[in-house]
């Protein structure tokens, strides 16, 4: 199938007409983050109607006529991990969407083992993926032949795997449910701002075995590395790796030639070599009573039950755990502590369909009862979980 690069305006103008006719529009998205400190969209990639578009956002377009697309409660926006697209797509614009199918919580309803989408294409059409550029730079301009060949094939599939889950998912009883959860995917979907950790230096693995002067030096050197990818937009792993920088610390290097030999970026090295140097001495002493090792809490009881209580659900459903609740979730409703139906929906996590059928079930587990899991829609035992490849 081929595909057509947007970088115009009239272009977009003309491809958005065609997906206004569209009952169907499948969409995916590429970002920076694996080579920015802070992600940028980069590619949002479209099919509907069996044409394939691949919009440049980094070409100053007016993005007006997707935003329509997007709102029109006529048009299925088709994605595979909708959550993430739809942040991504919120940073270029605050879209709000409409009508969303997400084939990555079907295929968590319908018990697959992989819900990779090399794997649901393999299932649903029998043909193969290839995801060769994975971790391609895809701000770098102009973008090659593989990098479009690749992307343009991540929605051509969509529309036929999700017209063939729709059909499982009402079979199953799980229709007003599934639609409950897309637009709580809406809901909270956003991107979410960086914020550095100032303790993060604990939780590199080996940070403890430093003497207190190497332990102050890694936690500067980390704070150098933050400061100088946000400064330069790179994702701040490029500069170099918590190893890398660990390593630094132990051995202490006293020139910039010796700096150079633990393979961090030779920007990094050539911009901020004299600082680590200077901070080599400068860094404030961490000792045991200075930062002492973070103590694990003691399993909650109750937190406890409530993750049992969720494996037995989703045991007993078919499902994969995460669908009924969240982690997420089950956190925020144990620092709350909810004891009614009044108190648990006024803590907004749950759609109003979990909080009927699960609701109760959550309030008796914080009350230390055990309660039936009732007349849950079940995945037949013939259709759990079943063995699909990649």
């Amino acid at each position: 199938m081929g595909y057509q690069f947007i970088d115009k305006q009239q272009d977009l103008d003309l491809a958005v007409s065609v997906m206004g006719r569209s009952q169907y529009v499948s969409v995916d998205t590429e970002s920076s983050s694996f080579y920015t400190y802070e992600s940028e969209l980069c590619l949002i990639q479209i099919s509907a109607s069996g044409k394939n578009y691949l919009i440049d956002p980094l070409a100053n377009l007016t993005v007006d006529g997707l935003a329509e697309i997007f709102a029109n409660p006529s048009i299925v926006k088709v994605m595979h991990t909708a959550a993430s697209d739809i942040s991504e797509l919120r940073r270029l614009r605050k879209f709000k969407f409409e009508n969303l199918f997400d084939i990555m919580v079907g295929c968590r309803m319908l018990g697959f083992v992989s819900c990779s989408l090399v794997s649901l294409v393999k299932h649903y059409t029998g043909r193969d993926l290839e995801k060769t550029e994975q971790k391609s730079n895809w701000k770098k301009r102009p973008l090659t032949a593989s990098q479009m060949e690749y992307a343009h094939r991540d929605t051509i599939y969509l529309e036929e795997i999700m017209k063939a889950m729709k059909v499982e998912i009402e079979k199953f009883g799980f229709a007003d449910e599934f639609a409950e959860d897309m637009i709580r995917i809406i809901k909270e979907s956003y991107p979410v701002e960086r914020i550095y950790d100032h303790d993060s230096w604990k939780h590199v693995p080996g940070a403890f075995q430093l003497s207190p002067i190497g332990r102050g030096f890694l936690k500067a050197l980390l704070e150098i590395r933050e400061s100088r990818a946000r400064k330069d937009n790179i994702a701040p792993f490029r500069l170099g790796s918590n190893d890398a920088l660990l390593n630094v610390a132990e051995r202490m290097p006293d020139s910039i030639s010796e700096l150079s030999t633990f393979g961090l970026h030779p920007d990094f090295v050539r911009k901020e070599g004299e600082r680590i140097l200077e901070m080599r001495n400068k860094s404030p002493q961490i000792t045991n009573a200075d930062s002492p090792r973070e103590k694990r809490k003691p399993p909650d009881p109750a937190l406890a039950r409530l993750k049992k209580w969720r494996k037995d659900v989703a045991e007993y459903r078919g499902f994969e755990p995460s669908i009924i609740l969240s982690n997420r979730q089950l956190e925020a409703i144990m620092e709350a502590r909810p004891s009614t139906m009044e108190d648990l929906a006024r803590l907004d996590l749950l759609t109003d369909w979990k909080l009927e059928h699960y609701g109760p079930m959550v309030l008796s587990v914080l009350a230390g009862k055990e309660p039936p899991l009732g007349d849950l829609k079940r995945l037949p035992p013939e259709r759990r979980r079943p063995q699909i490849s990649g």
